[in-house]
């Protein structure tokens, strides 16, 4: 990370456009680096950014999340995170970000992956969605970040009233082991609340067999595929 400091103070980075570090084991002080770098403008030209299996902490997360809210990303299309600390307030620490609305004008694709410990903090990204954030967005994917009733139903609100994830193709909540959450979503998602999907990942245990059926039954009428 200090070498890619150093060249993006030389200005080595200006044309780079992805930027990979993954199974890296990367710490807290990394993260602070790679915000500070990006604030400093170093890893504007990026658009594609992967954060894989490194350990960052809570502490670590919220560093990268101050650089994206502050406009650090601004031209990023893809961002990758996957990270055990993305779980209560490192997770909401990134939704906040995500969710100004300037934040990230151009993305397409958010990934996120934790831990798997349920929170309630989706609601946030939900409402800031209704308000204008993510506005391109084609495909989300939430694996193993709590996901619940209460997230789904706002991201169902923003879609329905305020016409947020219009362009969504891809919807994915797998392994939140949260049947009810599951549920509530797959009936939204196959019923046309999201003009564009073709995608829904659901991929959780205990949804009744009978309703997997319907789902099924009534996403092969409207062309979408549900797992």
């Amino acid at each position: 990370v200090r070498a890619l400091e150093r060249l993006a103070r030389i200005g080595v980075l200006a044309n780079l456009k992805e930027l990979h570090l993954r199974e890296n084991t990367l710490t807290e002080g990394a993260a602070q680096e790679i915000a500070e770098t990006a604030q400093r403008g170093g890893f504007r030209g990026i658009r594609k950014l992967l954060l894989y299996n490194n350990n960052f902490g809570v502490q670590g997360v919220k560093n990268i999340a101050h650089a994206i809210q502050n406009g650090a990303f601004v031209n990023l299309e893809e961002l990758h995170f996957y990270d055990d600390s993305l779980d209560g307030d490192g997770l909401k620490a990134l939704y906040e970000a995500v969710s100004c609305v300037d934040a990230f004008q151009n993305l397409k694709l958010l990934h996120l992956r934790g831990d798997g410990m349920a929170n309630d903090s989706l609601k946030l990204l939900a409402d800031a969605m209704a308000n204008g954030a993510l506005a391109q967005l084609e495909r989300l994917h939430l694996c193993l970040v709590g996901v619940d009733v209460n997230g789904v139903q706002a991201l169902i609100s923003a879609a329905e009233n305020h016409g947020s994830l219009a362009n969504l193709a891809i919807l994915d909540i797998a392994y939140n082991c949260n049947a009810e959450a599951a549920t509530v979503l797959g009936h939204a998602g196959v019923r046309g609340t999201f003009p564009r999907l073709h995608s829904l990942y659901l991929n959780c245990n205990g949804i009744p067999p009978r309703t997997w059926v319907e789902l099924k039954q009534q996403a092969l009428q409207n062309d979408i595929d549900v797992m």
